[in-house]
């Protein structure tokens, strides 16, 4: 197991593990940058973090820099007993994901499902820590290296790859990645220039990302009434997670059939959790709640990092005569 202790960092002199530090960020895109000066990843559907590893000792950093080593106590075990990294003071960056086993691939609903359960249900979430970049080895700043020099370094430092512990992939072919994206059901791509160094945040134009929009079904638990009218759905995912509420898209053969379902199914407090695993705001509002969930179809931009959905439109509630019946 990793040791866990405030430690005298041999870090370069320009690196701070505090909040001054802000990690490299993608900016979004409509398309993919093309041409040879630019490598393509697969973007990993989970939680960004950062490791520094010196001495055996690990500390695990969220993008935020908030410190997370005990959080994500199985990341830290697996490097430090990833044998070639021994002997190496090295500062990581990467993604804390957990896999899908049905799907085969990273899910941010199962991450985000383990941050907000106890600690003691961990143990159901298996973690995979995907690295990305080198930002300092052995004491020296590696962020003024190209970024394909910093991932040609990384891949010499971690040849092996294991189930918990690996360097992605990059591609030169954006096209081709994005359609085994596409027919894979992956979150996106994340495109790097070849001679990026890394830059602090988002005040760059050297990495972007191209995200699909989501696509899926969830649970209209009750809606928000605004000066008499059905306003938005408050929605929940399949496993009761809150995921935000949608008015984009409502309309009045929506609004309808939503008051005649409240005659049938119209109660006072959620059914599905409780008022106190909504957000804050939500409670301020006027609210009608469902003692029988509605299934609908949603679009939206992404999923964030606090897990709502950004920027949602409701594509489709069930027919009439579905809810008929």
């Amino acid at each position: 197991m990793s040791k866990v202790r405030q430690l005298d960092h041999p870090l370069p002199s320009g690196i701070h593990l505090d909040q001054r530090f802000d990690p490299m960020a993608p900016l979004p895109v409509p398309s993919l940058p093309e041409g040879a000066d630019w490598l393509h990843q697969l973007k990993w559907d989970g939680i960004r973090l950062l490791a520094f590893i010196h001495e055996g000792h690990i500390e695990l950093y969220t993008r935020k820099m908030e410190k997370r080593t005990a959080q994500y106590q199985p990341i830290a075990a697996a490097l430090a007993a990833y044998l070639p990294l021994e002997g190496h003071s090295v500062l990581l960056d990467g993604e804390a994901v957990v896999f899908d086993s049905e799907l085969q691939r990273p899910s941010f609903s199962l991450i985000l499902k383990r941050q907000r359960s106890a600690s003691s249900t961990w143990q159901q979430f298996t973690l995979t820590y995907v690295v990305f970049d080198l930002l300092a080895f052995n004491g020296e700043d590696m962020r003024q290296y190209p970024y394909e020099q910093r991932h040609q370094t990384l891949l010499e430092l971690m040849p092996e790859r294991t189930a918990s512990l690996f360097v992605t992939d990059v591609f030169t072919n954006g096209s081709a990645l994005w359609e085994w994206v596409e027919a894979n059901g992956w979150e996106g791509i994340v495109s790097k220039h070849r001679h990026s160094p890394y830059r602090q945040g988002k005040l760059h134009r050297e990495w972007v990302k191209r995200k699909k929009r989501l696509n899926l079904t969830v649970l209209a638990v009750g809606y928000i009434i605004n000066n008499g009218r059905i306003a938005s759905l408050i929605l929940l995912q399949v496993d009761g997670i809150y995921v935000g509420r949608v008015a984009s898209g409502l309309n009045e053969t929506h609004r309808t059939l939503l008051q005649k379902w409240t005659q049938q199914y119209g109660v006072s407090k959620p059914i599905v959790g409780s008022l106190a695993s909504f957000p804050t705001e939500l409670k301020r509002e006027q609210l009608q709640w469902f003692s029988q969930p509605l299934p609908c179809d949603v679009m939206a931009l992404e999923l964030t990092s606090a897990g709502v959905l950004r920027h949602p439109k409701l594509l489709a509630l069930p027919s009439k005569q579905h809810l008929l019946n």
